[in-house]
């Protein structure tokens, strides 16, 4: 039965994106939920953000989503963040009006914000690249609604206040690992598995693969996800002596971007005839200036062929071992990567300023000792 004050709308745009948004409203949104939806942790109850399956028919998944909940029980406002296929949205659709909820057409009215702080949340929620993205963000406003709400409204701010303004003030940058995806440059001489590390790593055939050295002349980015953060993988050619010239320059190329990248992965062939030249290779790259300034792992592929017990040499730096045409290790090298990058996951459950002018507000506030800005943020937002 079809309730009048129940309906849904579909807030994004038409066509693939990587977020599309499905607004439920109303009673009949209870039944939907029965039936379609399975939270996979949490309850839904108004300013959470929750994790969840969509359901066909039958009761099988069909996308991993985020459900954020902006009205509870009985007077439903949730907004579905699903994966941006025209297939789901439409499927999703489908299972709504099955449910009771009426099409509408949107009115614009729900990008209304709350408070500044949802605002300025909003204007950045485009930017986030990975579904992770959103649920940090949108989880970020209720952790500072929070913490703002501890702070007094009157008077000076404790010591202990005031290191948590500065601490929030200064987590400005975990944002930009959200929008801005980790560049972590794959090096190493011919031969080494680098683009069959790559298209391992990346889960998909991006780097064409040969036995022939020199096969990769110039470099190849793959973007991907580790764990919900974006990064890019940059696929190089090969590091060694050569009298080509086209060589020659995909090499300085490959130097020149590999010293621009957040992190480097030096990857070396483990078979033991190789050790010493794979041992000069390191050498060479780490005694050169532009990358002696960047974070560098050594990665020791191919351990799979090593004889029974055997082990690659010993080095001063860190160092891992992987197989990337068995995938053994490649879980624990792509989060040893993104340490290296600077990506420190424990940080995305600490509040955090995502924008300059958050930052701002709890810098000052930390400097002053007044609460005045933090205050107006959980105000009516500016027109």
């Amino acid at each position: 039965m079809n309730d009048e004050a129940s309906f849904f709308e579909v807030l994004s745009a038409a066509g693939p994106g990587a977020i599309a948004l499905v607004r439920l409203v109303g009673p009949a949104a209870d039944r939907f939920l029965n039936r379609h939806v399975r939270p996979r942790g949490g309850t839904l109850r108004a300013g959470c953000v929750v994790r969840a399956a969509l359901l066909d028919d039958e009761g099988q998944p069909i996308d991993d989503m985020l459900v954020t909940v902006h009205s509870q029980q009985p007077q439903w406002d949730l907004w579905l963040n699903l994966h941006g296929s025209p297939y789901l949205v439409r499927r999703c659709c489908e299972l709504a009006s099955a449910a009771g909820l009426r099409q509408r057409t949107p009115r614009g009215e729900f990008w209304a914000a709350r408070d500044r702080l949802e605002a300025l949340a909003l204007s950045l929620l485009p930017e986030m690249s990975t579904q992770l993205g959103v649920q940090w963000l949108l989880g970020q406003v209720v952790r500072l609604r929070t913490e703002i709400g501890r702070l007094p409204r009157s008077g000076a701010l404790a010591p202990g206040q005031r290191r948590l303004c500065e601490q929030i003030a200064a987590r400005r940058a975990v944002a930009s690992w959200l929008t801005h995806a980790a560049r972590l440059a794959v090096l190493g001489p011919p031969n080494a598995g680098k683009s069959t590390l790559v298209n391992a790593l990346a889960g998909r055939q991006a780097s064409i693969v040969s036995p022939v050295p020199g096969t990769t002349r110039d470099w190849v980015e793959t973007p991907a996800q580790v764990g919900g953060l974006p990064v890019t993988w940059l696929d190089t050619a090969g590091l060694r002596r050569s009298a080509d010239p086209i060589e020659q320059q995909a090499m300085r190329r490959a130097r020149r971007l590999a010293a621009q990248a957040d992190a480097v992965l030096l990857v070396l062939d483990a078979e033991p005839t190789l050790a010493q030249r794979m041992l000069a290779v390191v050498r060479d790259c780490l005694a050169d200036a532009e990358l002696a300034a960047r974070p560098v792992l050594v990665v020791w592929n191919k351990v799979d062929l090593l004889p029974p017990g055997a082990r690659p040499p010993r080095l001063e730096v860190e160092t891992l071992c992987v197989s990337a045409r068995q995938g053994a290790g490649l879980e624990r090298l792509a989060e040893a990567a993104l340490r290296l990058a600077g990506r420190r996951r424990e940080e995305l459950d600490e509040p955090a300023a995502f924008c300059d002018e958050l930052a701002g507000c709890f810098e000052r506030a930390a400097a002053t000792g007044r609460t005045g800005e933090l205050a107006a943020l959980l105000g009516p937002p500016v027109a």
